[in-house]
């Protein structure tokens, strides 16, 4: 089953097509009504507001087609949604080499919601979640 998971994640990453349309027919909406910069701020916000309710989940690096370099995954589980409503409800993906954030991934009162930074990514990163109670 490793494996399966493995591979679908490196066939995923290595497609260089927007997937703007399979996030959204899996549920999830484009924060675009606020700056990337603001949006970084106010999901940190939410996670250092209720920081006991917040664990790392999991970490990993893979190469992003979209971002043409490597990237770092940080997964948070919020402990106060339930693992079928959602596993790991916030996803940070940042440039492997410089640390920078370029997009966030997250869920917030029954809503599935991702951000990019446009100054560095066309669109997000190539990686559609499998299951519904996924965000990666």
């Amino acid at each position: 089953m490793k494996f399966l998971i493995v591979f679908l994640l490196m066939f995923s990453t290595f497609s260089a097509e927007c997937v703007n349309s399979s996030l959204k027919k899996a549920g999830f909406g484009f924060a675009n009504k606020k700056t990337f910069s603001q949006i970084e701020i106010n999901v940190n916000k939410w996670i250092l507001e209720s920081s006991e309710d917040f664990v790392l989940d999991y970490e990993s690096e893979l190469f992003s087609s979209i971002y043409n370099d490597f990237v770092s995954i940080t997964s948070i589980d919020n402990l106060q949604t339930s693992e079928d409503e959602m596993d790991g409800d916030v996803i940070f993906i940042r440039a492997l080499s410089s640390g920078k954030l370029l997009e966030i991934r997250w869920f917030q009162n029954g809503l599935k919601s991702v951000a990019f930074d446009k100054d560095y990514q066309k669109c997000p990163t190539a990686i559609v979640p499998t299951s519904s109670n996924k965000l990666f």
